[in-house]
Protein backbone atom coordinates (compact mmCIF):
# COMPACT_ATOMS: atom_id res chain seq x y z
CA UNK A 1 0.00 0.00 0.00
CA UNK A 2 2.57 1.97 0.70
CA UNK A 3 4.44 1.69 -2.62
CA UNK A 4 1.15 2.61 -4.66
CA UNK A 5 0.71 5.22 -2.40
CA UNK A 6 4.13 6.84 -3.18
CA UNK A 7 3.86 6.10 -6.77
CA UNK A 8 0.50 7.24 -7.17
CA UNK A 9 1.89 10.47 -5.43
CA UNK A 10 4.84 10.63 -7.82
CA UNK A 11 2.00 10.16 -10.64
CA UNK A 12 0.00 13.13 -9.38
CA UNK A 13 2.38 15.63 -8.66
CA UNK A 14 4.26 14.67 -12.34
CA UNK A 15 1.03 15.44 -14.22
CA UNK A 16 0.13 18.74 -12.23
CA UNK A 17 3.65 19.82 -13.16
CA UNK A 18 2.93 19.02 -16.82
CA UNK A 19 -0.31 20.63 -16.92
CA UNK A 20 1.17 23.61 -15.03
CA UNK A 21 3.34 24.58 -17.94
CA UNK A 22 0.95 23.62 -20.45
CA UNK A 23 -1.14 26.53 -19.03
CA UNK A 24 2.29 28.75 -18.88
CA UNK A 25 2.93 28.19 -22.73
CA UNK A 26 -0.09 28.18 -24.03
CA UNK A 27 -0.20 31.73 -22.07
CA UNK A 28 3.31 32.73 -23.57
CA UNK A 29 1.98 31.40 -26.76
CA UNK A 30 -0.57 33.92 -27.00
CA UNK A 31 1.02 37.00 -26.02
CA UNK A 32 3.85 35.75 -28.54
CA UNK A 33 0.50 36.22 -31.19
CA UNK A 34 -0.15 39.68 -29.82
CA UNK A 35 -3.14 38.26 -27.90
CA UNK A 36 -3.68 39.47 -24.30
CA UNK A 37 -4.21 36.98 -21.72
CA UNK A 38 -4.68 37.47 -18.14
CA UNK A 39 -5.31 35.26 -15.20
CA UNK A 40 -4.30 34.76 -12.02
CA UNK A 41 -1.03 33.53 -10.74
CA UNK A 42 -1.31 30.19 -8.94
CA UNK A 43 -0.32 26.57 -9.71
CA UNK A 44 -2.35 23.20 -10.11
CA UNK A 45 -3.95 21.62 -7.07
CA UNK A 46 -6.28 19.54 -5.75
CA UNK A 47 -4.82 16.85 -4.67
CA UNK A 48 -5.27 13.67 -4.82
CA UNK A 49 -8.34 13.27 -6.35
CA UNK A 50 -8.57 16.19 -8.89
CA UNK A 51 -6.30 18.63 -10.86
CA UNK A 52 -7.77 22.01 -10.44
CA UNK A 53 -6.50 25.66 -11.81
CA UNK A 54 -8.39 28.49 -10.07
CA UNK A 55 -7.53 31.47 -13.37
CA UNK A 56 -9.42 33.81 -10.86
CA UNK A 57 -10.70 36.96 -12.61
CA UNK A 58 -9.80 35.56 -16.59
CA UNK A 59 -9.50 37.67 -19.44
CA UNK A 60 -8.38 37.14 -23.03
CA UNK A 61 -8.63 39.57 -26.05
CA UNK A 62 -7.83 37.58 -29.34
CA UNK A 63 -6.59 39.99 -31.65
CA UNK A 64 -7.66 40.05 -35.57
CA UNK A 65 -9.98 42.36 -38.07
CA UNK A 66 -12.35 42.02 -35.52
CA UNK A 67 -11.28 41.37 -31.93
CA UNK A 68 -12.85 39.17 -29.66
CA UNK A 69 -12.56 39.66 -25.96
CA UNK A 70 -13.81 37.12 -23.68
CA UNK A 71 -13.93 38.38 -19.54
CA UNK A 72 -15.03 36.26 -16.12
CA UNK A 73 -15.15 37.35 -13.44
CA UNK A 74 -14.20 34.18 -12.04
CA UNK A 75 -12.84 30.54 -13.77
CA UNK A 76 -12.13 27.68 -12.47
CA UNK A 77 -10.54 24.24 -14.87
CA UNK A 78 -10.56 20.94 -13.38
CA UNK A 79 -9.21 17.51 -14.58
CA UNK A 80 -9.36 13.98 -13.08
CA UNK A 81 -6.45 12.00 -12.95
CA UNK A 82 -8.40 9.03 -14.48
CA UNK A 83 -9.62 10.93 -17.47
CA UNK A 84 -7.08 13.35 -18.24
CA UNK A 85 -8.81 14.53 -21.47
CA UNK A 86 -11.73 15.90 -20.36
CA UNK A 87 -11.53 19.29 -18.99
CA UNK A 88 -14.43 20.35 -16.39
CA UNK A 89 -15.03 23.93 -16.55
CA UNK A 90 -16.90 26.47 -14.20
CA UNK A 91 -17.23 30.28 -14.53
CA UNK A 92 -19.05 32.92 -13.49
CA UNK A 93 -20.28 36.38 -14.80
CA UNK A 94 -19.16 35.53 -18.40
CA UNK A 95 -18.89 37.95 -21.27
CA UNK A 96 -18.45 38.10 -24.75
CA UNK A 97 -17.52 41.26 -26.84
CA UNK A 98 -16.78 41.47 -30.61
CA UNK A 99 -19.49 42.43 -33.66
CA UNK A 100 -22.28 42.23 -33.01
CA UNK A 101 -21.38 43.37 -29.67
CA UNK A 102 -21.54 42.02 -25.69
CA UNK A 103 -23.04 38.21 -24.91
CA UNK A 104 -23.35 37.70 -21.07
CA UNK A 105 -24.38 35.07 -18.84
CA UNK A 106 -24.12 34.73 -15.12
CA UNK A 107 -23.04 30.97 -15.53
CA UNK A 108 -21.24 28.71 -17.52
CA UNK A 109 -20.50 25.55 -16.35
CA UNK A 110 -19.49 21.90 -17.78
CA UNK A 111 -16.83 19.81 -19.84
CA UNK A 112 -14.83 20.10 -23.21
CA UNK A 113 -13.12 17.06 -24.40
CA UNK A 114 -9.84 16.98 -25.99
CA UNK A 115 -9.15 13.84 -28.32
CA UNK A 116 -5.86 12.32 -27.98
CA UNK A 117 -5.07 12.49 -31.38
CA UNK A 118 -5.97 15.64 -33.54
CA UNK A 119 -8.39 15.15 -36.23
CA UNK A 120 -7.12 13.98 -39.82
CA UNK A 121 -10.59 15.38 -41.35
CA UNK A 122 -13.87 16.30 -40.85
CA UNK A 123 -15.15 13.25 -39.81
CA UNK A 124 -13.31 13.21 -36.54
CA UNK A 125 -13.40 16.00 -33.46
CA UNK A 126 -11.32 18.76 -33.06
CA UNK A 127 -12.78 19.19 -29.69
CA UNK A 128 -15.82 17.97 -27.73
CA UNK A 129 -17.88 20.11 -25.34
CA UNK A 130 -21.00 20.33 -23.15
CA UNK A 131 -21.67 23.30 -21.59
CA UNK A 132 -24.73 25.15 -19.82
CA UNK A 133 -24.78 29.08 -19.72
CA UNK A 134 -27.84 30.51 -17.47
CA UNK A 135 -29.05 34.02 -17.44
CA UNK A 136 -27.83 34.65 -20.92
CA UNK A 137 -28.07 38.18 -22.26
CA UNK A 138 -27.70 39.90 -26.09
CA UNK A 139 -26.49 42.64 -27.51
CA UNK A 140 -28.13 45.95 -26.79
CA UNK A 141 -30.80 46.00 -29.44
CA UNK A 142 -30.98 42.15 -30.19
CA UNK A 143 -33.64 39.59 -28.56
CA UNK A 144 -34.65 36.06 -28.76
CA UNK A 145 -38.48 35.58 -27.78
CA UNK A 146 -38.55 39.02 -25.87
CA UNK A 147 -36.16 41.21 -24.86
CA UNK A 148 -35.76 39.83 -21.28
CA UNK A 149 -32.86 37.61 -20.35
CA UNK A 150 -32.59 34.12 -21.40
CA UNK A 151 -33.14 31.85 -18.23
CA UNK A 152 -30.73 28.81 -20.35
CA UNK A 153 -29.00 27.36 -23.08
CA UNK A 154 -27.05 24.23 -23.21
CA UNK A 155 -25.18 22.10 -25.79
CA UNK A 156 -23.53 19.46 -26.06
CA UNK A 157 -21.52 18.31 -29.02
CA UNK A 158 -18.73 18.94 -31.26
CA UNK A 159 -16.34 21.00 -33.30
CA UNK A 160 -15.73 18.63 -36.21
CA UNK A 161 -12.37 18.49 -38.44
CA UNK A 162 -9.20 20.74 -37.76
CA UNK A 163 -9.10 23.63 -37.15
CA UNK A 164 -6.11 24.99 -38.48
CA UNK A 165 -3.02 27.30 -36.54
CA UNK A 166 -3.81 30.96 -37.95
CA UNK A 167 -2.75 34.60 -36.80
CA UNK A 168 -6.54 35.66 -35.66
CA UNK A 169 -9.84 33.69 -35.50
CA UNK A 170 -11.13 34.59 -38.89
CA UNK A 171 -8.23 33.05 -40.78
CA UNK A 172 -8.45 30.11 -38.26
CA UNK A 173 -12.61 29.64 -38.84
CA UNK A 174 -12.18 30.38 -42.78
CA UNK A 175 -9.64 27.38 -42.99
CA UNK A 176 -11.97 25.33 -41.29
CA UNK A 177 -15.01 25.77 -42.84
CA UNK A 178 -13.41 25.81 -46.06
CA UNK A 179 -12.09 22.21 -45.53
CA UNK A 180 -15.64 21.07 -44.67
CA UNK A 181 -15.56 22.05 -40.84
CA UNK A 182 -19.46 21.89 -39.22
CA UNK A 183 -20.33 22.01 -35.42
CA UNK A 184 -22.49 18.82 -34.58
CA UNK A 185 -25.01 19.47 -31.85
CA UNK A 186 -25.94 16.11 -30.30
CA UNK A 187 -28.63 17.78 -28.23
CA UNK A 188 -29.68 21.17 -27.34
CA UNK A 189 -32.05 23.24 -25.32
CA UNK A 190 -33.15 26.64 -25.01
CA UNK A 191 -35.06 28.22 -22.31
CA UNK A 192 -36.90 31.87 -22.48
CA UNK A 193 -40.74 31.78 -21.49
CA UNK A 194 -42.68 31.54 -23.04
CA UNK A 195 -40.73 28.69 -25.71
CA UNK A 196 -38.43 26.23 -24.25
CA UNK A 197 -36.79 23.95 -27.08
CA UNK A 198 -34.82 20.68 -27.20
CA UNK A 199 -33.30 19.05 -30.13
CA UNK A 200 -30.39 18.42 -32.41
CA UNK A 201 -28.48 19.50 -35.77
CA UNK A 202 -25.35 20.12 -37.47
CA UNK A 203 -24.13 23.45 -38.39
CA UNK A 204 -21.43 25.05 -40.81
CA UNK A 205 -20.04 28.87 -41.71
CA UNK A 206 -21.14 30.24 -45.01
CA UNK A 207 -18.63 31.55 -47.25
CA UNK A 208 -19.19 35.14 -45.27
CA UNK A 209 -18.51 33.09 -41.70
CA UNK A 210 -22.35 33.40 -41.27
CA UNK A 211 -23.81 30.36 -40.06
CA UNK A 212 -25.87 27.85 -41.96
CA UNK A 213 -27.12 24.77 -40.73
CA UNK A 214 -30.16 22.55 -39.57
CA UNK A 215 -32.07 21.87 -36.45
CA UNK A 216 -34.90 19.17 -35.78
CA UNK A 217 -36.57 20.50 -32.83
CA UNK A 218 -39.61 19.63 -29.92
CA UNK A 219 -40.66 22.66 -28.23
CA UNK A 220 -43.63 23.90 -25.99
CA UNK A 221 -45.17 27.13 -26.82
CA UNK A 222 -44.30 28.23 -30.22
CA UNK A 223 -48.31 29.39 -30.87
CA UNK A 224 -47.29 31.65 -27.91
CA UNK A 225 -44.15 32.60 -29.55
CA UNK A 226 -45.55 33.27 -32.71
CA UNK A 227 -48.20 35.37 -31.51
CA UNK A 228 -46.00 36.91 -29.71
CA UNK A 229 -43.29 37.84 -32.53
CA UNK A 230 -46.52 39.31 -34.85
CA UNK A 231 -47.15 41.59 -31.79
CA UNK A 232 -43.50 43.11 -31.50
CA UNK A 233 -43.80 42.98 -35.24
CA UNK A 234 -40.95 40.63 -35.55
CA UNK A 235 -42.93 38.92 -38.39
CA UNK A 236 -45.78 39.97 -40.33
CA UNK A 237 -49.05 39.05 -40.31
CA UNK A 238 -49.36 36.92 -43.09
CA UNK A 239 -46.30 34.85 -41.65
CA UNK A 240 -47.99 34.37 -38.36
CA UNK A 241 -50.61 33.40 -40.30
CA UNK A 242 -49.09 30.53 -42.15
CA UNK A 243 -47.31 29.62 -38.95
CA UNK A 244 -50.39 28.98 -36.63
CA UNK A 245 -52.36 27.22 -39.92
CA UNK A 246 -49.51 24.78 -39.88
CA UNK A 247 -49.63 24.30 -36.48
CA UNK A 248 -53.39 24.22 -36.09
CA UNK A 249 -53.60 21.11 -38.22
CA UNK A 250 -51.93 18.80 -36.86
CA UNK A 251 -48.40 19.82 -36.20
CA UNK A 252 -49.10 20.41 -32.60
CA UNK A 253 -49.71 17.21 -30.45
CA UNK A 254 -50.35 17.41 -26.15
CA UNK A 255 -47.03 15.05 -24.41
CA UNK A 256 -47.26 13.77 -21.47
CA UNK A 257 -46.93 17.36 -20.03
CA UNK A 258 -49.94 18.11 -21.19
CA UNK A 259 -49.06 20.85 -23.10
CA UNK A 260 -49.33 21.44 -27.02
CA UNK A 261 -45.96 19.79 -28.09
CA UNK A 262 -44.72 21.01 -31.81
CA UNK A 263 -41.26 18.30 -33.48
CA UNK A 264 -40.46 20.61 -36.58
CA UNK A 265 -37.40 21.42 -38.58
CA UNK A 266 -35.69 24.55 -38.52
CA UNK A 267 -33.01 26.36 -41.26
CA UNK A 268 -30.78 28.93 -40.85
CA UNK A 269 -29.83 30.87 -44.26
CA UNK A 270 -29.35 33.88 -45.72
CA UNK A 271 -29.04 35.42 -42.62
CA UNK A 272 -32.42 34.10 -40.87
CA UNK A 273 -33.73 31.58 -38.69
CA UNK A 274 -36.65 29.27 -40.84
CA UNK A 275 -39.62 27.22 -39.98
CA UNK A 276 -40.76 26.10 -43.41
CA UNK A 277 -41.24 29.48 -45.61
CA UNK A 278 -42.03 31.48 -42.22
CA UNK A 279 -39.18 33.93 -41.54
CA UNK A 280 -39.23 33.37 -37.74
CA UNK A 281 -35.89 35.49 -36.75
CA UNK A 282 -33.03 37.16 -37.77
CA UNK A 283 -29.71 35.92 -36.90
CA UNK A 284 -27.33 38.05 -35.94
CA UNK A 285 -23.63 38.93 -37.94
CA UNK A 286 -20.93 37.97 -36.80
CA UNK A 287 -17.12 39.54 -37.69
CA UNK A 288 -14.16 38.08 -37.03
Amino acid sequence: ALILGGAYTGYWFYVAAKLQAGVEAWVAEQRASGNEVRIADGSVGGFPFTFRRDFGAAEILLQGATPVQVVAASAVAEIKPWNLNTVIVTARDVSVSGTPGVYKAATVDGSIDIPKVPPADYHQPFLGFDLTATHVTLPEGQRAVTAAAIDSVAARGAIMGPVPMAPDLGTALTGWANAGGVLELKAFSFTQAPLDVAGEGTLALDEALQPIGALTIRAHGVAETVTLLEQDEFIDAQRAKTAQMMLQNGVAKVDETGRPRVDLSLSLQQGYLWFGVVRLAKLPRFSF
